[in-house]
């Protein structure tokens, strides 16, 4: 009789093939999405490098240009009163306004600028565009600003759109970027605008004149919304309803968009079904946990930003501005009461943050910074003004 497989035999083959195959399909979505990572993580990076050549070296935000350097504000008792003259930048704003961020002697000096926050600055959730605002501008069409479009990347300018297969769209966005700014030291602009007549008596005015203002800058990319549906109109292209220039205001999409609870949707924009929020970055307090340097606790938040700024691989950046990857999140570990919302972070602290300070001290970790959707790329900048005669 000829050899051959018994009906188990073949069984016992079909059974094991189809598990290998079932374990294939578990690894391929896995590995797609590490690809898909590793490619926004580089793009991101890229876009890092275009977006620090704007806020560095566009019209109106050169920190080192002494032509944009702003006259000198008059704050009688410490508070705006007085018209803003001209050469006035983004920097200004965040370096001499006194009503952010703690003056000189608080506690919460050096902690992130509140967006939304309708005083200094501000990012219109219905069209994304973030507005420097300040009460001493001539009038509001003076605020420095930065639009929607005008943090697409690629940029328009810079794509090539010949040989394009047929059907492609030119000057396809892949990225938006958001700021988040401090005040990281008070320097020579701040005390001139604090005390104009000059002199000593000004708390702080002493220890900042004849140093330069610094300030850092947190800047988030995040890939553009991949579940946005173009319209069915000949034409009209991504870029096109993510910059609300598209003739009918009900194809407008937000390339990153958030529902009325902070809760990240998709295929949303200010005139559609679901309404969407441009996520605007989200700022909790939050304090280290003693003894265990990789650890943050949140103080402060919803349940949905809570659960947001735990993602594994959220990025995170606090107040002294370093920058953090999450890594797990534990709801409570039994080291602290029940309610504690800790952050597992890689990289741990750094050596010169204390993991035990008082509760609010300037200089400690009193704050962490984040957008809804994991972003591709994270990246602080610091940024010095000169000083200025």
């Amino acid at each position: 009789m000829a050899p051959g497989f018994t009906l188990i035999e073949v069984m016992i083959g079909v059974l094991v093939l189809s598990l290998g195959l079932l374990g294939l399909g578990a690894v391929i979505p896995v590995v797609v999405r590490q690809q898909r990572a590793a490619a926004d993580s580089t793009l991101g990076r890229s876009c890092l490098s275009d977006v620090r050549g704007v806020l560095l070296g566009r019209p109106g935000f050169d920190p080192q240009d002494p032509d944009k350097l702003p006259v000198a504000r008059v704050l009688p008792g410490g508070a705006l009163n007085g018209a803003w003259v001209a050469k006035a930048t983004p920097w200004d704003t965040w370096i001499t306004v006194p009503t952010w961020s703690g003056g000189y002697t608080s506690n919460n000096a050096g902690l992130w600028e509140p967006v939304n926050n309708g005083t200094n600055t501000s990012i219109d959730p219905g069209t994304g565009e973030f507005v420097w605002v300040d009460s001493a501008y001539p009038s509001a069409v003076d605020q420095p600003r930065l639009t929607l479009a005008e943090r697409l990347w690629p940029v328009e300018s810079a794509q090539c759109v010949q040989e394009l297969p047929n059907g492609a769209e030119p000057n396809r966005p892949q990225f938006v970027w958001d700021i988040v700014g401090r005040r990281a030291e008070f320097g020579d602009q701040w005390a001139k605008a604090l005390n104009p007549s000059g002199g000593p008596g000004v708390a702080g005015y002493d220890d900042s004149i004849g140093r330069p203002d610094v300030i850092q800058v947190a800047i988030f990319v995040r890939r553009i919304d991949p579940g946005i549906r173009l319209p069915r109109t000949a034409g009209v292209t991504l870029r096109d309803v993510v910059s609300q220039v598209a003739a009918n205001s009900s194809d407008w999409r937000l390339p990153a968009a958030v529902d009325s609870n902070n809760e990240p949707v998709q295929n949303a924009g200010p005139n559609t079904t679901p309404v969407g929020y441009y996520a605007a970055p989200i700022i909790l307090k939050a304090r280290p946990v003693a003894g265990q340097r990789d650890r943050i606790t949140m103080n402060s938040g919803t349940t949905t930003e809570k659960r947001l700024a735990s993602q594994v691989g959220q990025k995170i950046v606090d107040n002294l501005g370093n920058v953090y990857t999450v890594t797990q999140y534990d709801e409570d570990d039994g080291s602290g009461p029940a309610s504690t919302n800790e952050l597992i972070v890689s990289p741990p602290l750094p050596g010169w943050v204390s993991d035990n300070p008082p509760a609010t001290t300037r200089g400690t970790l009193q704050q962490i910074v984040f957008t809804p959707q994991v972003p591709a790329a994270v990246e602080v900048i610091t940024i010095r003004r000169p000083v200025t005669p």
